[in-house]
């Protein structure tokens, strides 16, 4: 679209924009991604980069790398279901039968730094990639949550993804022991 003097450029609708939008936490492209029901399946595309990152580099703990790619989607799936019931049912932000698939969609965007994973294996170097992937999709992940949801603050978003990181590890734990324990292990 055309932009005026005086008008603010529309969020871009290709992925790479709203993936670095999402990253930098714009609230105007997380808002979008958020109400653009299409979206979904742009932030599943960025799950499975980032999860394919995330195992390329050799972070993922399971013995099958196939297992521990299953495991990283469900816990994903996991930490979005239960963020959004924390969000929406303990702390009251948004409607309480709020759609969680508009959270699905702004985390699932989020996860894009989580692509640097790829250059964790470096020499020396991979450490540094590894902090900064780690730490900021997380802080991505929260500030999807507190943008998803209008009347959230940082507080209560840093909350609801709290519950989904501890739902997310219960989950991927559980399936890596149980495929483990499967394989006589």
């Amino acid at each position: 679209p055309r932009v005026t003097a005086g008008t603010a450029k529309a969020p871009s609708r290709y992925l790479a924009g709203r993936m670095v939008g999402a990253a930098r936490l714009d609230g105007a492209v997380i808002r979008a991604v958020r109400d653009d029901r299409f979206a979904t399946f742009q932030a599943l595309q960025v799950v499975l980069l980032a999860v394919l990152s995330a195992a390329m580099s050799g972070i993922l703990p399971a013995r099958d790398s196939r297992i521990a790619l299953v495991a990283t989607i469900i816990a994903w799936l996991a930490w979005v279901f239960f963020a959004h019931l924390a969000a929406t049912r303990a702390l009251g932000l948004g409607e309480a039968k709020s759609d969680w698939n508009r959270l699905l969609r702004t985390v699932g965007m989020a996860l894009a730094p989580a692509i640097l994973l790829l250059f964790s294996r470096i020499p020396f170097a991979g450490l540094v990639f590894f902090a900064v992937a780690t730490v900021w999709t997380a802080v991505a992940m929260t500030g999807a949550v507190r943008h998803t949801y209008d009347d959230a603050t940082w507080s209560k978003a840093i909350q609801a993804s709290l519950v989904g990181w501890l739902a997310a590890g219960i989950v991927y734990a559980a399936i890596v022991l149980i495929d483990g324990q499967g394989r006589g292990g």
